[in-house]
């Protein structure tokens, strides 16, 4: 058979198409709230995470703002070991503790995507006047 012929009996390849852009699910939770509080507090980044893991900086990224379920078993035991916790039970009593303590730009942050255009303009407002007013304070 002859190169031209075997082409001809082949299938045509089918162009892969990309897949549609996601909508994914956000679950903050506690423990993912926890795991990124802990990594601060040690003042360590998503990189320097990453690489003593072995894995991607997008990974714990991803694990950090709930695009992706806490992992489970050997992975968590490890990460929180890195950051200092003997335990799962122990990690478990730092998430019932952690609890709701967020800082005013995490809550922003995490609002933000969720907001519609009149409120994004509502608040966008408030910081123009916001900050208009303690340049004039700052100037007199």
């Amino acid at each position: 058979m002859t190169q031209v012929e075997d082409e001809k009996l082949r299938k045509p390849k089918r162009k892969r198409s990309l897949p549609k852009s996601r909508s994914y699910d956000v679950k903050l939770t506690k423990e993912a709230r926890t795991l990124r509080h802990l990594r601060r507090e040690l003042g360590m980044s998503m990189r320097e995470v990453a690489e003593k893991m072995g894995c991607s900086d997008s990974l714990i990224s991803q694990i950090e703002q709930g695009r992706m379920d806490l992992p489970k078993g050997n992975f968590l035991d490890r990460i929180i070991k890195l950051y200092g916790v003997k335990n799962r039970k122990r990690f478990s009593e730092k998430c019932i503790r952690y609890g709701e303590k967020f800082t005013p730009q995490e809550l922003i942050s995490e609002a933000l995507p969720k907001l519609n255009k009149q409120e994004l303009s509502f608040i966008l407002n408030y910081i123009e006047t916001s900050m208009s007013t303690r340049r004039l304070q700052v100037i007199k």
